[in-house]
Formats: structure tokens, C-alpha cells, sequence
């Protein structure tokens, strides 16, 4: 769960590839800049905690 202030701003997952570790980020609703932002820093605190490259996608989601 994407947490920001206590509030549920969307899912994320990871996954390890050959090259790192893959976070991808699925928010319930656009995400301004600032926040991505945030996001990508603690992927890439996540990735130095496992001593491995992360890198942040936000996939498109398909309607339903």
C-alpha cells in the first residue's frame, strides 16, 4: 500500500529482475510530481537496503 500522511494513495509490488529490482507503483489517482518523486526515493532507499539497483515504473492500468 502507498501510504502518504495515513492516507491510501495507491499499490505497489516488486519484483527482483537480472539488472535489480523492479517497484511498480499502481495510486488510485494521478500522483503529482513531487510525490513521484518521493515514491522513487524510497524505492531507491528499498533497493540500497537490499544492495541492489531499484528502479520506479507506473504501468498503465486497463479500464475496467
Amino acid at each position: 500500500m502507498v501510504l502518504v500522511d495515513g492516507r491510501a494513495m495507491g499499490t505497489w509490488s516488486s519484483e527482483r529482475t537480472t539488472d535489480g529490482l523492479r517497484v511498480d507503483v499502481s495510486p488510485f489517482e494521478p500522483l503529482r510530481p513531487t510525490l513521484r518523486r518521493r515514491i522513487d526515493e524510497d524505492a531507491r532507499d528499498i533497493g540500497r537496503f537490499l544492495k541492489t539497483e531499484a528502479r520506479t515504473a507506473y504501468p498503465k492500468r486497463s479500464a475496467r
